[in-house]
């Protein structure tokens, strides 16, 4: 569950160390990324120290960021966690709604915000139906607009953490 796995992360930062943690919930493939499920760690003020599945926002205050909706999901759930010591949110975000849950945790370095994130909604048929239109695409745009499209932003398709990569 997604609870779990943020208990799990938090017990992995009490062990290691705040700077060993941090580097492994900022690991692409590392123990810390199951299925949909990601780790972040933010500060009291909105600083990303890690982002799961967007190493772009490492460094980063994301306080303001805003989502699809104009909403500001981070500054939310930042607010929630500080003022409850935990909290869950829904944001949408890349197309699907994503649950966040997050707690609270003091270091010696101050207080530190530890966030799971998923994209509950994504099934094995939404992976074969992108699939599927990104292979009707390729035949009626060509590969050249194909591969541009695939590799931007567009969010037709991007749905949740489903996105098309072509090797």
């Amino acid at each position: 569950s997604l609870y779990s796995f943020v208990q799990r992360a938090i017990a992995y930062i009490k062990t290691v160390g705040k700077k060993e943690a941090i580097d492994a919930f900022n690991e692409p493939l590392g123990k810390f990324v199951e299925g949909s499920m990601r780790i972040g760690a933010f500060t009291a003020d909105g600083l990303a120290l890690a982002y799961g599945d967007d190493l772009h926002y490492v460094g980063k205050n994301v306080m303001n960021r805003q989502n699809t909706e104009g909403k500001y999901p981070f500054k939310r759930m930042i607010e929630n966690t500080l003022k409850f010591s935990r909290a869950w949110i829904s944001t949408f975000e890349k197309n699907s709604y994503k649950l966040i849950y997050s707690e609270k945790i003091n270091l010696p370095s101050g207080p530190i915000i530890i966030s799971g994130g998923y994209w509950p909604h994504i099934k094995r048929v939404a992976v074969k139906g992108m699939v599927e239109r990104a292979q009707d695409y390729i035949r009626e745009v060509g590969k050249e607009k194909a591969m541009s499209t695939f590799n931007s932003t567009d969010p037709s398709f991007l749905r949740g953490d489903i996105y098309i990569s072509v090797l």
